[in-house]
């Protein structure tokens, strides 16, 4: 989800009823601040890096340039998906270290 506050984000991380709400890519607009939110059910990584990697793809759509890949090697889309699971990790690892 990408979400807009007008005050900047105080917290990265924020405890919600069903898990927590994970905030990233907080960026200055003219109305204030825009930035993504995603829901993750605990803080361990794996758990954080599926959640940002859920805001870009779906799982079906994930399996789908997994298969491609596997199937037909290297592509435009292999490479942006690649890209994406490294800002997932450094989004999670950002998280937990603070």
């Amino acid at each position: 989800m990408i979400a807009l506050s007008t005050e900047y984000p105080a917290q990265i991380v924020q405890k919600r009823q069903k898990g927590y709400a994970i905030i990233f890519d907080i960026e200055e607009i003219d109305e204030g601040f825009q930035y993504k939110e995603v829901l993750a059910a605990s803080m361990d990584a794996p758990v954080l890096e599926s959640a940002v990697l859920r805001h870009y793809y779906s799982q079906d759509d994930e399996l789908r340039i997994i298969n491609d890949y596997l199937v037909n090697g290297s592509s435009d889309e292999w490479l942006e998906y690649q890209k994406t699971r490294t800002k997932a990790k450094l989004v999670s690892e950002g998280i937990i270290s603070g």
